[in-house]
């Protein structure tokens, strides 16, 4: 498997037939139990999000296995439900700092293809996003995810 950053319009098609495969609104009370994405996104935001930090996407020869979103805190406050959740940071306290006060970034969405699950597909991107955003300048220090409590498995 490779890991890189999308970068063409076919990646992020890929990307987006493997959202649209995945999105809690399309799988079975079955399926949903293997994961689910919540958010659907346009090519366009990809893109977007790609720019702002990275999207890392695992192919295997051509054919996309899997991918996992960076994107930053000020990007994310576009999108109302996930506004109101960072509006909240300076609530939560992680190893005596409030949320607020790292240098942090968002992880996900991040999605496998069902042939893939199991064989590294979600932690490899992970460390390649983590190492991608260890080259920038100001790096972050931490990673922040929000994942739905009916979302299980995730």
């Amino acid at each position: 498997m490779n890991y890189r950053r999308a970068q063409s319009i076919e990646d992020f098609q890929q990307i987006l037939e493997l959202q649209q495969n995945n999105l809690v609104t399309t799988l079975s009370a079955l399926e949903k139990k293997d994961g689910f994405l919540s958010a659907e996104f346009t090519i366009k935001q990809f893109e977007e999000m790609n720019n702002d930090l990275c999207v890392m996407a695992c192919f295997d020869n051509n054919n996309l296995c899997g991918y996992l979103i960076a994107s930053s805190i000020e990007y994310n406050r576009q999108f109302p439900l996930l506004a109101s959740m960072i509006d909240c940071f300076d609530k939560i306290i992680y190893k005596g700092k409030s949320l607020n006060k790292y240098k942090s970034y968002i992880s996900g969405p991040g999605c496998v293809d069902k042939k893939y699950r199991g064989q590294g597909g979600y932690l490899n991107p992970v460390q390649n996003v983590l190492d991608f955003l260890k080259q920038q300048p100001n790096p972050p220090e931490l990673r922040i995810l929000f994942v739905s409590t009916e979302n299980l498995i995730s």
